[in-house]
């Protein structure tokens, strides 16, 4: 595990957070790096349980954009063992429990101040929420009372760099919602081909129908490019001189991607995503 790293000319050690609440402060604050498909936000709602009528109550709440799913989160530091079960274990327990459905008006006041329509909005109270526990660092017993209950596991780790400033880091995301596939344009690579410096990539009938006389851009390699369909119903991509750059890979198939389908009143941009696998 990287104990420390530099970025942008400060160096990040890893640290402990102040509280459960300075862990979740930056979570939310870096909410568009760790869950950039999802809403995320404060959720300090409470449930009953089904079996005894027991209240608990969340820390966050997570819904994927297109609201088909959500998850009720938890979030704990790690600490010794006789925490992790004297207060980790009943709090979840009681949690995995809940109806959280009967809450759930909370969660689509807050979506639709977000800008989400009332229709999709509402559907989540028709859909049950997963859980997820989230903590600060490797820890077995944590881990366990999580698989135990029903929790997916991630773990955000703090760092704090010699200047002051926190830095949160994934060592392991077990929910990490991608786009909506309404707006996700897959590729198979056994028909891209390599022309004149450039990557020959076909655009479906489908995506070209919804291109329509829109301008049309490609993101790629950190830079934008207006490109234009072909005769031959494909676009072209320019490939970087640096073999690191994902357009390089993309010869050798090194890369897992698919382009994110993104829409303004500039045109329609097709943002390139490598498809991470994420690892215990």
């Amino acid at each position: 595990m990287v104990e420390e790293f530099v970025l942008k000319n400060e160096r990040f050690r890893s640290t402990k957070v102040e509280s459960e609440l300075h862990l979740e402060k930056l979570i939310l604050e870096n909410q568009d790096v760790l869950f950039p498909f999802c809403f995320l936000f404060d959720y300090k709602r409470q449930a009953k349980t089904r079996t005894t009528g027991q209240i608990t109550e969340a820390d966050l709440c997570l819904v994927k954009h297109d609201c088909s799913q959500w998850w009720i989160i938890e979030v704990e530091r790690s600490k010794n063992w006789s925490y992790t079960y004297d207060t980790i274990q009943p709090q979840i327990a009681l949690q995995a429990d809940a109806d959280w459905n009967k809450s759930a008006n909370h969660a689509v006041k807050q979506l639709k101040e977000f800008g989400v329509s009332d229709t999709l909005a509402m559907s989540i109270k028709s859909i049950e929420p997963g859980f997820i526990l989230i903590y600060d660092d490797v820890d077995p017993n944590i881990a366990e009372i999580a698989d135990e209950h029903g929790f997916k596991k991630i773990i955000f780790k703090p760092y704090l760099s010699d200047m002051g400033n926190y830095g949160i880091v994934p060592i392991m995301q077990e929910v990490n919602p991608g786009p909506s596939e309404e707006n996700v344009y897959r590729i198979d690579s056994s028909t891209v081909k390599l022309t004149a410096q450039k990557l020959w990539i076909p655009i479906s009938s489908s995506l070209k129908k919804r291109i329509g006389s829109k301008n049309l851009f490609i993101l790629i390699d950190e830079n934008i490019y207006p490109i234009s369909i072909q005769m031959n119903n494909c676009i072209m991509v320019p490939i970087s001189d640096k073999k690191s750059s994902q357009s390089s890979q993309l010869i050798y198939n090194r890369l897992k991607y698919v382009f994110d389908i993104d829409e303004d009143e500039n045109g329609v941009n097709l943002v390139f995503r490598e498809e991470k696998r994420w690892k215990k």
